[in-house]
C-alpha cells in the first residue's frame, strides 16, 4: 500500500480553517453587528481565546498518541468504546451536510431548481473523486482554494480598512443587554473550536503527534485575527445603520466598483462553501474507515486503496448517499439534522459491539475524560452547520 500520511502543517492547517469559514463569513459580521453592536470584533477576540483554551483537551488527546481514527478513537479510548461508535453513526450522518454546501454552492450561480441540483451533484462527485487519488490531492486542492479564498478576504480587508473610523467603531458598541454581547462570545467560541476536527485527518498526517496539534494552533490563530479584521473593517467603515444585519457587500459596494463587489461575493463565498465541503469529506472519511476496521461497520467499507491509500469503497458509498438528497429533491439542511441522528444512532450503537477495543492511556479521572471527550465531539458538531445561502444585495 502507498504511503498515505504524507500531509504536513500547512495542508492540515488549510483544512482546519476550512472547517471553521463557511458561507457564514459573508454575512456573520453583519448580523453580529446588528445583535451586539460594533464592538463584535471583542467577541471574535474573545471567542480565539476562548477557542484556544476550550481546544487544550484536543491538543493534550492529539499530541499524547497517535490516534488514526481521530475523534472517534479517542471518544472510544476515553470513554467505553460504545461512545465511539456513537461518533462513528454521528458522521456517518454527516454526510448529507455535504449535499448541504455543494447545494449553497451550486445556488451561487443562480440557476433554475434543476440544473442548480444537477450541478451540486457534478460538485459532490468531484471532490469525493478527489478524495479517492489520495488525501495528498485533496489536500493541494484545499491549499488552492484556501489561497484564493484568503486573497478574497484580504482584498476586502484591504479596500476597506483605510475607511475605518473611530467614531463609528465607538457608536453603539454595545447593543441590547450584556447577555448579547456574551451570545456573541458563545457562539465565536464555539465556531472556533471546529478546528479540532484536524485530529479526523491523523490517519493521513506526517508525525501526527506533531502536526495535528500544530496545525489546529495555527488554523485558529489564523481564524481567529481574520473574523477580527472583518468585524472591524465592517463595523467601522461605514455607520451601523448601513451595515447592521447586512452582508459584507455592502460596506465593500462604497468603495468599489460593482463588478469587483460581485467577483468578491461569487467567489468568496463559492471558495469559503468549497473548503468547507472538501474539508468535511476527510473529517467523515477517515475516522469512520477506522471504525469499519474495529468491527461498527463492515469492514470490507474501510479498506484502504494500494494506490492512493484511500478508503475508496467507503468515499463510493459516501457519494451515494450524498447525491440521494440532491437527486430526490429533499432538504439536506432537514436530513442533517443533529436531532434526528441521534435518535436514529443512538439505540444502534449501544447494540452495537466492537471486534478491537482499544487500551486506554493513563488518563484515569473522570472529570479529565469528560473533559476531552466533550471537546472532540462539540468541535465536531460545531463544524457542521448548514447556513443557507443568502440574497447578495450587491449582486442585484
Amino acid at each position: 500500500m502507498a504511503s498515505s500520511r504524507s500531509l504536513h502543517t500547512v495542508h492540515l492547517a488549510a483544512f482546519g480553517a476550512g472547517n471553521v469559514v463557511g458561507l457564514g463569513v459573508m454575512s456573520m459580521a453583519g448580523i453580529g453587528v446588528g445583535i451586539t453592536g460594533t464592538g463584535l470584533w471583542l467577541a471574535a477576540l474573545v471567542g480565539g481565546l476562548g477557542g484556544a483554551f476550550a481546544l487544550v483537551p484536543q491538543l493534550l488527546a492529539s499530541s499524547s498518541g497517535d490516534y488514526p481514527g481521530g475523534q472517534y478513537q479517542q471518544v472510544g479510548t476515553l470513554l467505553p468504546p460504545v461512545f465511539g461508535g456513537i461518533v462513528a453513526y454521528i458522521l456517518c450522518f454527516l454526510v448529507f451536510d455535504i449535499s448541504a454546501y455543494a447545494l449553497s454552492a451550486a445556488q451561487l450561480l443562480g440557476l433554475p431548481t434543476l440544473p442548480t441540483r444537477l450541478t451540486a451533484a457534478l460538485v459532490v462527485a468531484l471532490f469525493l473523486g478527489v478524495h479517492m487519488l489520495g488525501a495528498r490531492i485533496a489536500a493541494i486542492a484545499q491549499l488552492v482554494m484556501a489561497v484564493l479564498l484568503a486573497a478574497a478576504l484580504g482584498t476586502y480587508v484591504a479596500v476597506t480598512m483605510p475607511h475605518v473610523r473611530l467614531a463609528n467603531l465607538a457608536h453603539y458598541t454595545f447593543l441590547g443587554s450584556p447577555l448579547a454581547f456574551l451570545f456573541a462570545c458563545v457562539y465565536m467560541t464555539f465556531m472556533m473550536n471546529g478546528v479540532a476536527g484536524v485530529a479526523n485527518y491523523a490517519a493521513v498526517a506526517d508525525r501526527p503527534r506533531v502536526t495535528v496539534p500544530r496545525a489546529m494552533r495555527v488554523s485558529l490563530l489564523l481564524v481567529a485575527v481574520t473574523y477580527a479584521l472583518i468585524c472591524v473593517a465592517d463595523a467601522g467603515a461605514l455607520p451601523i445603520a448601513q451595515v447592521a444585519n447586512r452582508d459584507l457587500a455592502v460596506s465593500l459596494s462604497a468603495f468599489v466598483p460593482a463588478p469587483v463587489t460581485v467577483a468578491f461575493v461569487v467567489g468568496g463565498s463559492a471558495f469559503a462553501l468549497l473548503t468547507t465541503l472538501n474539508a468535511a469529506v476527510g473529517c467523515v472519511a477517515y475516522p469512520v474507515a477506522s471504525a469499519c476496521a474495529d468491527g461498527w461497520l463492515p469492514r470490507e467499507l474501510g479498506e484502504r486503496s494500494a494506490r492512493t491509500g484511500a478508503p475508496v469503497r467507503l468515499l463510493s458509498v459516501g457519494m451515494i448517499a450524498a447525491e440521494c438528497p440532491l437527486i430526490a429533491g429533499n432538504s439536506a439542511k432537514t436530513v442533517s439534522s443533529s436531532v434526528t441522528i441521534l435518535m436514529i444512532v443512538a439505540p444502534k450503537s449501544c447494540r452495537a459491539r466492537p471486534s478491537s477495543p482499544w487500551t486506554c492511556p493513563n488518563w484515569t479521572s473522570p472529570t479529565t475524560r469528560w473533559w476531552m471527550t466533550s471537546s472532540a465531539v462539540s468541535a465536531r458538531m460545531s463544524s457542521s452547520t448548514v447556513l443557507p445561502t443568502p440574497t447578495w444585495t450587491a449582486a442585484r
